[in-house]
C-alpha cells in the first residue's frame, strides 16, 4: 500500500510566504522567506513540497522562478502551481528544479493542451488541480467559473494518462475548519484518480481521517504548519501507523433538573 503523503504547502507573492483566505488576495499574511519558514518547521529532505506562485496565477505566466529553483536545491520534491498555462512555461518551472507541475485552468479550460502538454514532458510529471466552490469549478486564481462540468473535466484529466489531482475546496481554503470529507467521497464515485486533499486541514486527527479515504492519497497542509497548529513530523508519524483512527474530543455536560452541574456528590 502506498504511504499516505503528507505536504507542506507555501504561497508565495513577491518572494515571500503567505496566506490568504478563501483565495482573497486583499486577505494575505505574511509569514517571511521562504526558506526560513522551511527550515522553521523542519522539512526533511526528499519531501515533496507544494508551491502556489500566487501572482502567476492571476498573471498567466511564472513569477517565483528564483524562489523555487533556492527551495529545489535543497533536495525536495517541489511541486510548484500557479500560471501555467502552455509548454513554454512548463519548461521554465521544470528547468528552474521543479519535480512536478500542478496545472489548473488549462486541466479544466483546455484539455487539448492538457493532453499535449502530458505528452511533451511526462504525464507522471503533472498533477491537476481542480478547485471546487459550491460544487462549480473555478479557475484564472480562482476568480472565474470554468467552462465544463466537473464530471467532464475529471474525464479529460483521465484521458491524458494523468494519475493524481489535487483538489481544493475553496471555502475551506485558509480558513481551519476541517476539510471537505463529503467532497472526497463523492468524489470516489466520480473518478479512480489519486486525490491530493487541499483545504481546511488544521489538526492531525483531519490529517488521519483523510488518510483513512480510499480514494485519498495525501493532503497539503498550509496556515495550520505556519500557524503551528500542526506538527508535520507527528502528522507523518500517525500516518503510518497501522490501523491509526482519528483522536477526537467531545464535549460533555452534565444535566440535572434542566442545568448543567459538575460534581460526583448530588
Amino acid at each position: 500500500m502506498t504511504p499516505f503523503d503528507v505536504i507542506p504547502s507555501l504561497d508565495l507573492l513577491g518572494g515571500r510566504v503567505v496566506r490568504l483566505r478563501q483565495g482573497d488576495f486583499a486577505s494575505a499574511q505574511g509569514y517571511g522567506d521562504p526558506e526560513a519558514v522551511l527550515d522553521a518547521l523542519d522539512v526533511s529532505r526528499g519531501s515533496r513540497l507544494h508551491i502556489v506562485d500566487l501572482e502567476g496565477s492571476r498573471t498567466g505566466a511564472p513569477v517565483e522562478l528564483s524562489s523555487v529553483a533556492a527551495l529545489a536545491r535543497r533536495d525536495l520534491v517541489v511541486q510548484v502551481g500557479g500560471g501555467i498555462r502552455n509548454i513554454e512555461h512548463a519548461r521554465k518551472w521544470l528547468d528552474a528544479g521543479a519535480a512536478r507541475l500542478v496545472v489548473g485552468t488549462v486541466a479544466a479550460d483546455s484539455p487539448e493542451l492538457l493532453a499535449s502538454l502530458a505528452a511533451a514532458i511526462g504525464a507522471e510529471r503533472i498533477v491537476a488541480a481542480v478547485d471546487i466552490r459550491d460544487g462549480i469549478v473555478r479557475v484564472a486564481g480562482w476568480e472565474r467559473d470554468a467552462s465544463a462540468s466537473l464530471d467532464q473535466i475529471l474525464r479529460a484529466i483521465e484521458s491524458t494518462g494523468i494519475e493524481e489531482i489535487l483538489v481544493t475546496d475553496i471555502s475551506r481554503d485558509g480558513v481551519m475548519r476541517g476539510p471537505s470529507f463529503d467532497l472526497y467521497r463523492r468524489l470516489e464515485a466520480m473518478t479512480r484518480l489519486r486525490i491530493i486533499a487541499s483545504g481546511g486541514v488544521s489538526t492531525v486527527s483531519d490529517v488521519v481521517s483523510l488518510a483513512r479515504l480510499e480514494n485519498v492519497a495525501g493532503c497539503v497542509i498550509g496556515r495550520a504548519l505556519l500557524e503551528r497548529q500542526i506538527s508535520l513530523s507527528e502528522a507523518i508519524a500517525r500516518v503510518a501507523l497501522p490501523d491509526v483512527i482519528p483522536q477526537r474530543i467531545i464535549p460533555c455536560l452534565d444535566v440535572r433538573d434542566g442545568r448543567v452541574v459538575k460534581g460526583v456528590n448530588f
